[in-house]
């Protein structure tokens, strides 16, 4: 259910509460699949592909593009959002600076800062080689352009007009009422902000605020189901990380009870008796169980309930925890299943690092090391280390697949200076 980013082995009663970490990445699958759901649309209206969206744990309100063109919203802002209106009017502002490609500018702004970047970056790809998960690089991004100067690499004043501007166009064309972003400017506008070098590039909130209001409209399209789905979503982040009292939530938030009471309790094995009681008509519960079973050691035990979520629940992030959890099965059997799925993975998503590690790691425990290089060559392509791209491909350039060569000849091409 979480996929919280680990340096280490995490001790056996240690509650989950002490593990959502600020800066860490909340990967949940019923939150990652309504959010790519709706990113998808805005993406859609605003011809763009490949979207890449993450909820990084952050006490602080803020959504941005960041210079790789991911999408990273703070867990408060979802918290803070009162309705789903609030929360989409921000992401098609963010996707307004995507499809604007002002993130390319930025871009080129931390080739230029590459000391600070080039650590921070660093530190992620070490804890996703530690951890074996993909979360730890990207929160190693954003942790760079904490240390880099905030105000250097945030937008122009007129690139957040057009952003404005573009994201009343992707409303308008989905039915988003603008009165959700109005609001939240003005939760914003509620706040102190005057010692924050990064508001001196942003229009006066009261600017923004006026200009929505002028071009406001009423064509309301959400469905009820996807702002009652909302409300879920919000009460999971708020009960995870704000440990507020739950018994007062309506009927229909039944399942955000049970995974209070799940992650209040102190040991792997209580979770697993609790849980089990509660999963049969919850897959995200299952999956949740899963998650555990697998920091418990217990790989036969994982498999079962990642297989009995994946039966009802459609979601990259469990696809990759059950290839990994095939992975750790010491079973040569089952690494072939795991690559077959970590295939599918990659080629739908050739810019999720995790899958390209868990594929090479399959690679050489078949010990087929060309397709390891190749791999590894990818996961480099994938999280921009250019470094680690010319170090593998050129190994599989001598490979005598030509697939392969050819390949990682496109690779070592992709990363020349133009």
């Amino acid at each position: 259910m979480k996929k919280i980013i680990f340096l280490c082995f995490v001790c056996m009663h240690i509650s989950f509460s002490s593990e959502f970490k600020k800066g860490h990445l909340f990967i949940d699958s019923q939150t990652q699949n309504f959010l790519n759901r709706w990113v998808e649309k805005i993406y859609k209206v605003a011809k763009l592909s490949n979207p890449k969206v993450f909820v990084m744990i952050h006490p602080e309100l803020n959504a941005f593009a960041d210079p790789l063109g991911n999408i990273v919203i703070h867990s408060e802002t979802i918290i803070q959002s009162e309705s789903l209106e609030q929360l989409l009017g921000i992401l098609c502002h963010e996707i307004g600076h995507i499809a604007g490609h002002h993130h390319v500018r930025l871009q080129n702004q931390m080739r230029s800062m590459a000391g600070p970047m080039a650590v921070a970056t660093a530190i992620g790809a070490l804890a996703a080689a530690l951890s074996g998960r993909g979360d730890a690089l990207a929160a190693g991004i954003a942790a760079g352009m904490t240390v880099s100067e905030r105000s250097f690499l945030s937008y122009m004043q007129g690139e957040e007009k057009s952003a404005d501007a573009a994201a009343v166009s992707y409303c308008k064309k989905l039915g988003i009422p603008l009165n959700g972003i109005i609001d939240f400017f003005k939760k914003i506008q509620s706040k102190t902000f005057a010692s924050d070098p990064y508001l001196n590039t942003h229009p006066i909130v009261e600017d923004r605020i006026a200009f929505f209001n002028q071009t406001s409209f009423i064509n309301n399209k959400i469905s009820p189901t996807d702002s009652d789905e909302f409300q879920v979503i919000r009460a999971k982040l708020i009960g995870v990380l704000k440990d507020k009292d739950v018994s007062s939530l309506p009927k229909n938030m039944s399942s955000v009870k049970n995974f209070y009471r799940l992650y209040r309790l102190k040991k792997y094995q209580d979770i697993l008796d609790q849980g089990k009681k509660l999963s049969h008509n919850d897959p995200y519960i299952t999956e949740f169980l899963g998650d555990v079973s697998f920091k418990m050691g217990n790989i036969d035990q994982t498999l079962d309930f990642y297989s009995k979520a994946r039966d009802k629940i459609k979601s990259v992030w469990l696809d990759l925890s059950y290839a990994h959890a095939l992975s750790e099965s010491k079973i040569s059997k089952n690494y072939e299943k795991a690559l077959n799925i970590v295939k599918v993975v990659v080629q739908k998503h050739p810019d999720l690092g995790l899958g390209w590690r868990i594929k090479a790691r399959l690679h050489s425990l078949l010990s087929q090391q060309d397709e390891l290089s190749l791999s590894m060559a990818e996961y480099g392509a994938s999280i921009s280390d250019y470094k680690l791209v010319q170090t593998h491909a050129k190994r599989a350039t001598k490979s005598h697949n030509q697939r392969i060569r050819m390949r990682a000849e496109e690779l070592l091409q992709d990363i020349k200076p133009k």
